[in-house]
């Protein structure tokens, strides 16, 4: 394998530009022979040449007698490479070390993972270390690339842009989180301990809780300033940040209003919902679910209001207690729906003076728990129906996780268990035989549609290529 690397003075200029012409040697930061990770009915490892540059990682035919080198076949730009991903730098029991680059999704590559190998430990070694420092500076230079196109010279627009980057940085983020949190034990600090006025331990949490207010107002002006473009449009589109307002002006409120000390938690419990993604993904959800459980509340609350008219007729004079008025017949069968000692309490003191079973009484109430409770589970069957993909149940398998890495672990799971030769394709027949071993709702049966074309091997690899299901 040949390998060539060229001393470079000074920074790379990036153009963000993928060339099709493979760069001159003079523009090259390191270029040799690579095998590839080539995945079809069988893995294969195929060489391929690669030049490095500032730009991209550029792709040719390796020389030989009649073939173009010159010709890019292919290219990673060096600002979408994610990450370089491999065994930490331990070469396989044949002495390759294998590698894979990671690409940006929605990039150039369209999120592909390629994956490479070199015969020795030194070289891969050499191969990452580049890659991960190109990459790194070509990442910069794009975003002043970006910034400049977006803003031009105005370096007040260019200040703000970085400004709002910073800010949704993952660094401000946790500092922001760190704040908030740290709020939250000082108000619980406060309410547990409870200190005289005028003592040392009031005086700290009064300073404390002064400090925590003047950071949020901060805080606050700093994403006002951030998303301050098109008349603070971005700034108000996003109804958190409406809350945040809220809820700063709430805490400076209570400093100078000292009769209302309570309204600062609610500075913790709208802060820490916006701040917080995954908190802030379960408030979305349950706005989202608002709709279909008020049409639900709604049925629950006429089929309730029916039955409270039909008892405040019938059990009026028997009892005032229960069933007076329609408010009361409306409560008691609210208690009713909810299971609270309905039988016992409400029912059997309806029942004859020497205690034995009013079939009329049991059959109003039954009746009702059994319409109320059929109501309830016609709105959980209607939910569960909506599972009726050909690969719905698959996925359903996977649908309740924790967080990114959870779900990330869950899919790798479930292509392992169906790509059963560990081969890191799966065509059509290990596809459907790994379905059959994976336990779901209902079995999935899988056909192939005439006129695919010829037999691949990459599923959920790269493409599916011409081939279709549908269900039997």
């Amino acid at each position: 394998m040949v390998r060539m690397t060229h001393a470079t003075h000074g920074h790379h200029v990036f153009t963000g530009v993928s060339p099709d012409k493979v760069p001159e040697d003079y523009e090259c930061v390191l270029a040799g022979v690579l095998e590839r990770k080539i995945v079809s009915a069988v893995t294969v490892w195929k060489p391929v040449r690669v030049v490095l540059t500032a730009d991209a990682m550029c792709f040719s035919n390796v020389p030989s007698p009649g073939i173009d080198t010159s010709v890019v076949l292919d290219s990673i730009p060096t600002h979408e490479i994610v990450g370089i991903v491999h065994n930490g730098f331990e070469a396989d029991e044949h002495g390759y070390f294998e590698f894979c680059i990671m690409t940006k999704e929605g990039g150039f590559n369209s999120g592909r993972q390629y994956i490479h190998r070199t015969k020795s430990l030194d070289e891969g070694r050499d191969w990452c270390e580049r890659l991960d420092e190109l990459s790194a500076l070509a990442k910069k230079q794009q975003v002043e690339r970006e910034f400049i196109q977006m803003y031009g010279d105005s370096q007040f627009r260019i200040f703000r842009a970085r400004t709002l980057r910073a800010y949704e940085g993952t660094k401000s983020q946790l500092l922001v989180a760190f704040i908030i949190t740290s709020s939250f034990l000082a108000d619980v600090l406060e309410a547990q301990y409870l200190p005289a006025d005028g003592t040392v331990g009031a005086n700290a949490f009064v300073y404390a809780d002064w400090a925590f207010t003047l950071l949020f107002a901060v805080e606050l002006c700093v994403n006002l300033f951030a998303r301050s473009s098109d008349c603070f449009a971005p700034f108000f589109r996003d109804r958190w940040n409406i809350f945040d307002t809220f809820v700063v002006f709430v805490g400076i409120f209570t400093k100078a209003v000292e009769t209302l000390p309570q309204l600062k938690l609610l500075r913790l419990v709208v802060r820490l919902f916006n701040r917080v993604k995954s908190l802030n993904r379960i408030i979305k959800a349950l706005a989202a679910s608002l709709t279909p459980v008020g049409n639900s509340f709604l049925l629950l609350l006429l089929v309730t209001c029916i039955w409270a008219t039909l008892g405040t007729h019938v059990f009026h004079d028997r009892s005032p207690v229960f069933f007076g008025r329609f408010i009361d017949s409306l409560f008691t069968m609210f208690q009713v729906v909810t299971g609270d000692s309905w039988a016992s309490a409400v029912t059997r003191t309806l029942f004859k003076e020497d205690g034995t079973v009013d079939v009329a009484v049991a059959l109003f109430f039954v009746s009702y728990v059994i319409i109320a409770g059929m109501q309830n589970e016609a709105r959980m069957r209607g939910s569960a129906s909506r599972v009726n993909g050909v690969l719905d149940p698959l996925t359903a398998t996977i649908a309740y996780f924790n967080d990114n890495d959870d779900l990330s672990a869950k899919i790798w799971d479930t292509y392992r268990r169906l790509d059963e030769n560990a081969s890191g394709g799966l065509d059509f027949e290990e596809f459907q035989k790994g379905l059959k071993k994976i336990p779901t709702t209902k079995p999935i049966h899988l056909t192939k549609v005439a006129g695919g074309g010829e037999e691949r091997g990459d599923w959920m690899r790269e493409s599916i290529g011409d081939e279709r299901m549908k269900e039997e």
